[in-house]
This record gives structure tokens, sequence and C-alpha cells, in this order.
């Protein structure tokens, strides 16, 4: 099991790391410092995740911290027989914090089994805008859904009452996933979703199917696309960082 642990504090200049802890094959970067926020990313020294793995990263982002976390590259899920790839996240922020989470997208590999559980626990101050983005596959080569079964929920606590959940599971043998009703000849899905930073409009959409659906606390923008990084740059402009 590789865990990795993260706090980050406001000390009255700007955001910094005040602890860190992390197994491999995780690693954290140097921080990057802005004039708004800080930038933590998050690194693996492997080249994907492999069969058994399981991964525990927890964060306290406290009173004040204005932060992105992001990855370094691609999260890639290997091969898997039978126990395949779990993850799980928690990430907690305290009052007044602001928070852009934004890790890599996944690309399943042929054959993957992959599961993650991402959980927000913030206050009613708090500012969160978090995504999470998947590929079909090495579409590039060739390789589109060709993955076991890959399961992906995200949840958002507001002091301690859930407010928002999103469950994507996704199992190829079931149904054909690219067809009418699912990813409609697309490759790559993106969710992104904001409390406390309303947005009034999408940026450009060209190449991307977007849509904006407001929840009883924050809101959520769905994303179909035939490339990750243009789903990211579409995130990025939404959140301006």
């Amino acid at each position: 099991m590789s865990e990795l642990y993260i706090r980050t504090e406001y000390n009255g200049k700007r955001t910094v790391m005040t602890d860190s802890y992390f197994t491999s094959p995780c690693k954290v970067a140097k921080p990057f410092v802005y004039d708004n926020y800080t930038e933590i990313m998050v690194m693996m020294a492997s080249a994907g995740m492999l069969e058994g793995d399981t991964y525990e990263h927890i964060y306290d982002i406290c009173e004040g911290s204005r932060l992105k976390i992001t990855g370094q590259s691609y999260t890639k899920i290997f091969k898997c027989e039978s126990a395949g790839v779990e993850q799980n996240v928690k990430i907690r922020l305290g009052e007044n914090a602001m928070l852009y989470y934004c890790p890599c997208p996944v690309i399943p590999f042929g054959g993957s089994i992959f599961r993650s559980k991402t959980e927000f626990y913030i206050k009613k101050t708090s500012v969160l805008m978090f995504c999470d983005i998947f590929s079909c596959g090495r579409a590039a080569m060739g390789e589109r859904f060709l993955f076991k079964s890959y399961a992906a929920k995200n949840r958002v606590y507001i002091d301690g009452v859930p407010v928002f959940s999103d469950f994507t599971r996704l199992i190829p043998e079931e149904i054909e996933l690219s067809g009418t009703g699912f990813f409609e000849g697309y490759t790559h899905i993106g969710l992104i979703y904001i409390y406390g930073a309303d947005i009034d409009r999408l940026p450009d959409t060209e190449g991307l199917e977007a849509a904006m659906t407001r929840a009883s606390c924050g809101m959520c923008v769905k994303v179909l696309g035939n490339s990750a990084d243009e789903i990211v740059r579409f995130f990025n402009d939404i959140t301006g960082m």
C-alpha cells in the first residue's frame, strides 16, 4: 500500500506545506508559489498502477489556504487479473480555504480494473473546485474500452452533511460504451464540480460537448471530448487557474 499525507497552512503571506509524508511510489515536488495560490504536484516514481496496488491519500488544507493540487502525468492503469487497483483520497478544507483539485486524467489499459473513492469534507466558507477526467484507453493506439471495469466515486460534504455525489461505473462487457447514450463516439469524459465560486457561462466549447447543472450546493459541468488536454484546458478556463 502506498500512503501520502499533506498539510498546508496560510502563514499570512502565502500558502505553505507544513507537513508531508509519503511512501513509494508517491512523491511530492517542491511547491510552486504564485501570486494568489500555491500549487503542489503529486508525482509517481513508477510507470503506472499495477495489479494489487492500493493508494491512500489524505490532505488537510487548513484555514485560509489557497491551493491547487495537480499530478505529474496521466494515471496509467495496467492489465489486471482479478484484484485490480484501488485508490482512496480524503481531503479536508478549513474555513475560508480554497482548493482546485485536478489530478491527471486516468487511462485504463486493456484488461485493467480500477476503483477509486474521493471524499471532500469542507466548510460553508470553503471554496472547492475539483475535476475528474477519464480516457477510454490508449485511443491513439486503437485501444478503446478494452478495460475490464472502471468505478469512480466522488462525494462532497459540507460541515459533515453530504451535498454532492457522483458515481461513474463502466463495464464494457455489459454494454456498448461508445454508442448512443454513453460516449456518443467520443473517447474522453470529464467532470468538474464547483462550490463557492459560481460561474455565469461556459468558455468556448469548440470540439467538446458540455452541459452545466446547478446543484443544491454548487454546480457541476460534464464534458465529452476526444482529447484529455482539451478538457484540462477547458476546466482551467472555467476556474481561471
